[in-house]
């Protein structure tokens, strides 16, 4: 199986491809934090290569070469700045599509490494290792993915789900992420009076006591260096194994010829250990929802405008005193993606016990002018409101759990997008929140810790 694929990658290379591409791509970036006094430049060189032979067989890869670096503004000299240096495959893969010119069915394949997101954009968005298939039947199409998580670098990988995810964040000895076996299954209906329905269905199975094998090296692990299962001694702040499914149904279409909605729900089960204040875990059935809608407006004719509401909901769990630990008493409801979605520039915590209502517009404030590609530039305006459902835990630690206020708090972003040529693009951001101080928790003096959080970042993309 080696041979004939290193064959047909070096067919594709050397021979002559009916389209072929290949260049390099540099990504620029820098952040600050004024609320942690942080500094953190990045930098990515993607070589990237796309061959042709036939609409049956594409070959695609992307090479990155990722730096990354954080600062404090105000530590002393002689502290030592560690860069963080890494080679990724952001993709390997064979791709191609069949079309039956008779009955117009069709089927498309996709094997190797490759970016995968199902069709809501709440429960997975991240790379797989596998392989996606896709079959066209009339006015129905069905998709197939089966992949693997635990060959992606862990800063890229983007899955944190449980505690055992957590230390391996903080864990510098692995450079892995999260090891998951996923399969997702989506089939898009006939359309309904011109609106689009979509069912789609995900399972991810947890081999974190498979792959780490024994070592008894966090908090996550019992004394014998086992992972923690039902039956274990309660211990505070530790969790076993997290395997979940979900199932969603999606509606999407237009309401005016310039206005347009997408909407859905998602429905995650599964079980959590939970200790329900006895002397060891027991597994709770988990019932966690989420729920989504965008209206979207388009101003096509003056100044290109875009404007989105957009309302995100994760259940949460009031007696959950971590999202990475286990369930406190009863049945489990806090909602727990694999690689949830991200919100703010300044506030973004996991889309789990969160509401967040978002408001955002986009304008090309000088469409008709050509003055040095002035026609380019963009600006956009986005508004958060965030809110967890219930007093119990989210993802950020400053956040008081069990008492304080379900509004946490209201993040505005300010982005300029200046693109004046195609392989060229510039981008300006800043972003500023305002969180509630009911909400978050004091220091030793009384002082509300980090309620206020500011952030600015420049960024600079180059294809040649």
């Amino acid at each position: 199986m080696k041979r004939i694929l290193f064959s047909v990658i070096c067919l594709l290379v050397l021979g002559v491809p009916a389209f072929s591409e290949i260049g390099l791509s540099l990504d620029l970036g820098t952040g600050m934090r004024f609320d942690k006094s942080e500094f953190t430049p990045s930098t990515k060189a993607t070589f990237f290569l796309n061959e042709s032979a036939s609409e049956a067989l594409n070959f695609d890869l992307r090479l990155g070469f990722n730096g990354a670096w954080t600062a404090g503004l105000d530590v002393p000299e002689a502290d030592p700045i560690h860069p963080l240096l890494y080679l990724s495959i952001d993709s390997l893969a064979l791709s191609g599509q069949t079309y039956s010119s008779e009955s117009g069915d069709g089927f498309s394949y996709r094997v190797g490494r490759f970016a995968h997101s199902e069709p809501s954009g709440r429960v997975f968005s991240g790379t797989l290792d596998g392989f996606s298939l896709g079959f066209e039947t009339g006015a129905v199409t069905t998709g197939i993915t089966l992949g693997y998580t635990g060959l992606v670098f862990k800063n890229a990988s983007g899955i944190m789900m449980s505690y055992a995810d957590l230390l391996r964040a903080g864990d510098s000895t692995k450079i892995l992420g999260s090891p998951r076996v996923i399969g997702a299954v989506r089939m898009a209906l006939p359309p309904l009076a011109n609106q689009s329905i979509t069912l789609h269905a995900l399972i991810q199975e947890d081999l974190t006591a498979l792959t780490d094998g024994q070592a008894p090296e966090s908090a996550i692990r019992n004394e014998d260096g086992s992972l923690i299962t039902e039956g274990d001694p309660v211990q505070s702040f530790k969790g076993g194994s997290l395997n979940t499914f979900y199932a969603g149904l999606g509606v999407r279409g237009p309401i005016l010829p310039t206005l347009y909605y997408n909407a859905g729900m998602v429905y995650g089960g599964g079980s959590v250990l939970s200790n329900n204040g006895q002397d060891v875990y027991k597994n709770a059935a988990l019932h966690s929802l989420g729920l989504y809608g965008r209206l979207s407006f388009f101003t096509p004719q003056f100044l290109s405008g875009a404007y989105n509401l957009v309302v995100s909901y994760a259940s949460g769990d009031a007696d959950t005193e971590s999202v990475w630990g286990v369930n406190g008493t009863g049945s489990a409801s806090q909602f727990t993606p694999v690689a949830g979605p991200s919100f703010g520039m300044v506030f973004s915590p996991a889309f789990s016990n969160l509401l967040v209502i978002q408001l955002d517009g986009g304008i090309k404030p000088f469409q008709n002018l050509r003055f040095l590609g002035s026609d380019k530039l963009q600006m956009q305006l986005k508004l958060f409101g965030f809110i967890r459902p219930t007093l119990g835990a989210v993802s950020e630690t400053d956040i008081v759990v069990g008492d304080g206020h379900n509004y946490l708090g209201t993040e505005a972003d300010l982005m300029i997008n200046y693109r004046p040529f195609s392989d060229l693009g510039i981008s300006l951001g800043t972003g500023l929140f305002f969180g509630n101080t009911e909400s978050f928790v004091v220091d030793g003096e009384g002082a509300v810790v980090s309620a206020v959080r500011a952030a600015l970042r420049l960024d600079v993309s180059f294809t040649m």
